[in-house]
């Protein structure tokens, strides 16, 4: 067991799991902090996590996933524009 990873990294992983630990510092950012500064670094980071995921939907082709990841990048670029 010495020398091998639990997990196995590779392209796909590393999409998956950087995409969805940016979207909950960007969850977090947006929900947790309430200054307008704060939310609008949240808004920037869930948009850069949601273009992971897609990024990392069309590696694996999960469609389904990149639907979703899309409309929460719009969701949340559109909450950006509306903070400004």
């Amino acid at each position: 067991m010495e020398g091998r990873a639990i997990i196995p990294i590779t392209p796909a992983s590393l999409l998956e799991y950087s995409g969805a630990g940016l979207g909950m510092l960007g969850w977090l950012g947006v929900r947790q902090v309430g200054s307008i500064g704060a939310q609008e670094i949240g808004f920037i980071i869930w948009i850069a996590s949601g273009l992971i995921l897609i990024a990392w939907g069309y590696h694996t082709k999960a469609r389904a996933i990149m639907a979703i990841n899309a409309v929460n990048v719009i969701m949340a670029a559109s909450a950006l524009a509306a903070l400004s």
